[in-house]
């Protein structure tokens, strides 16, 4: 989930520093930005119905990894009207992926660590959109092409993806030969493991 965060700040620093640097009219910045919400409010619709078919991990995984092959797709084209369809998809996959974390934590976190929890990712969640913001900050970055930015996001996104269901699946291996030696410890294990994976998403 931090992974996407990340990518949502880096797309709105992005658009302010290139209508500033190419002098399109702020009406740009605005209709990215109402892409933008509308992505957001797709996404919270989206992740119920998903939830009913399939599990909060895989919508945390897919959400990012769907979200890089439709950038990488658009990246082909370019421009800012790519850029600002990969910031409504880019908004889908955030917000479904908040709503499958959320689940995630009330399904396998205690009762008493759930604030705790919640707290102390979202502090990283936060850390991560402003790291991510920060890219576009630095000068020689306003240069890049809409297709070479595009094509970043795609595979920062798709690296995340893989990385977390790569490690999910590396750890629920873990968790299952030591649950043959303890199948409580290894419960637990996977429920910690499962918790961290999906926080690095940033979702």
């Amino acid at each position: 989930m931090a992974i996407v965060r990340g990518v949502v700040g880096f797309l709105t620093l992005l658009f302010a520093f290139w209508i500033k640097t190419t002098g399109k009219g702020f009406y740009f910045f605005g209709i990215a930005g109402a892409a933008a919400a509308i992505g957001n409010v797709s996404g919270v619709l989206l992740a119920p119905v998903l939830r009913k078919h399939l599990r909060e991990e895989t919508i945390l995984g897919g959400a990012a990894l769907i979200a890089g092959v439709l950038a990488l797709v658009l990246a082909r084209g370019g421009g800012m009207f790519s850029l600002t369809v990969v910031a409504c998809i880019v908004a889908i996959a955030a917000a479904a992926s908040r709503v499958a974390f959320d689940a995630l934590v009330q399904r396998d976190a205690p009762d008493a660590a759930r604030g705790r929890v919640f707290a102390r990712y979202e502090t990283r969640f936060q850390a991560t959109l402003v790291l991510g913001a920060i890219i576009p900050v630095i000068p020689f970055t306003t240069t890049f092409s809409a297709r070479v930015c595009l094509f970043f996001i795609a595979v920062v996104l798709v690296s995340g993806g893989l990385f977390y269901i790569g490690g999910l699946r590396g750890l629920r291996r873990t968790v299952g030969a030591g649950a043959d030696a303890g199948a409580d410890a290894g419960a637990d294990a996977g429920t910690a493991a499962d918790a961290d994976a999906a926080a690095f998403l940033g979702l």
